[in-house]
């Protein structure tokens, strides 16, 4: 606390002492630091922070996910008020409730609301992106409302290519403007890797923004070095010149 409170009169002396070259200096490092946290935070939420994602009950047969401990969702659980429950990656398993064995059952908390654990994924699956837990999506298959939005994943056959695949949702799109003409007409069907249809460019765009700020900030650091060099050079230099005569200084 001694010198803590020692660097605070310190500062205090200088902004007293200097107040344009404090002002200056803390302006600097507070646009550099804030651009830095706004961007990181983003970044955090989209890119690095714990995620998950809804998916319905032939989700884990198409991927061929193996179940480590427990099951993965029932059909009924898939319908529209079929039950809280939730299946855990083996990443998350491991790092929350660090490789219980008995979480089978256990409620875990999202939302404020509990949701039962009734599976975890064996430690060889992974996801793309990578994702922590796994929600049943529960829609109504015989909904009229067509403003539901979501992804269909699946696997290409073997020799089909994405080009061709494209060419087929094509087809399909035309079909469902016709047999529903009210419907957007702007509306396409489209085959896409899973994260690209997820994050999209925003992956590459974030990582050039935290790169920018960065330099920012190195810039404000710059900055704020060069001010109080130049500070300290001047004092310096009157203090050398306080021995001159009055006709040979330099300084005033």
């Amino acid at each position: 606390m001694g010198d803590l409170w020692n660097d605070v009169k310190h500062a205090l002396h200088m902004f007293i002492k200097s107040p344009g070259v404090t002002v200056a200096a803390v302006a600097a490092l507070a646009l550099g630091i804030g651009a830095n946290t706004a961007i990181f935070t983003v970044v955090n939420a989209v890119l690095l922070k714990v995620h998950g994602i809804h998916v319905t009950e032939a989700y884990f047969r198409v991927f061929g996910a193996p179940v480590m401990l427990g099951r993965t969702f029932t059909q009924q659980e898939d319908l529209p008020n079929g039950g809280k429950v939730v299946v855990l990656s083996y990443g998350f398993w491991q790092r929350k409730f660090g490789g219980n064995p008995n979480v089978i059952g256990s409620a875990l908390p999202l939302g404020n609301e509990p949701y039962t654990i009734v599976g975890v994924l064996g430690k060889d699956f992974h996801t793309d992106p990578q994702v922590d837990i796994l929600l049943p999506f529960q829609f109504a298959p015989v909904s009229t409302n067509h403003g539901h939005f979501f992804l269909t994943a699946a696997m290409l056959k073997p020799g089909v290519t994405m080009e061709q695949a494209n060419a087929q949702m094509k087809l399909a799109g035309a079909k469902y403007n016709r047999e529903y003409p009210d419907s957007n007409p702007q509306m396409s069907f489209g085959v896409q890797p899973l994260r690209d249809s997820i994050v999209g460019d925003v992956r590459q765009l974030l990582l050039v923004l935290l790169g920018a700020v960065g330099m920012v900030l190195l810039i404000a650091c710059a900055n704020v070095a060069n001010l109080l060099l130049v500070r300290r050079w001047g004092r310096a230099a009157r203090e050398s010149c306080g021995s001159c005569l009055p006709r040979a200084c330099c300084w005033r």
